[in-house]
């Protein structure tokens, strides 16, 4: 029996909607809707001794609970990175938020896609979105 289009019997519409279902899926499991953006800024990794050297990344979205980047190099899911801000805090200590590595996918030579989960106050999300994209982070 032949196939149809070479797809083994399935329909581009069927391909689609298994295609728009795993989109979803991945959709449904966020808590927080993500909001487009565009920033660069710099990541540090938290090591067991101190803090690393600063990352360069490009902000792709952000919700109240985590942000997606995009970078040149694979970060390792689990590890935690600060995101220097600038404001300071009362006493002159740095405000900073930290984050967890979630997800990291290669889309192409020298090009990732990572997800991040905040670990910080929700003071210091908010603080960090306005420094990021000027504006505070949405709250659903």
């Amino acid at each position: 029996m032949g196939t149809r289009n070479g797809t083994n019997g399935k329909s581009s519409a069927s391909r689609r909607s298994a295609s728009e279902s795993a989109s979803s899926a991945t959709a449904d499991r966020r808590r927080h809707p993500r909001i487009p953006h565009r920033a660069n800024f710099d990541i540090r990794p938290l090591l067991s001794d101190g803090i690393g050297e600063p990352l360069s990344v490009v902000l792709q979205d952000m919700s109240s609970s985590g942000l997606g980047i995009l970078h040149s190099t694979p970060l390792c899911v689990g590890d935690q990175y600060q995101i220097p801000l600038t404001r300071e805090l009362a006493a002159g200590e740095k405000l900073s938020l930290i984050c967890t590595c979630v997800r990291c996918e290669k889309l192409d030579e020298g090009l990732y896609s990572g997800g991040f989960e905040f670990n910080s106050s929700a003071a210091a999300v908010d603080e960090g979105s306005r420094q990021l994209t000027g504006k505070p982070v949405r709250r659903y």
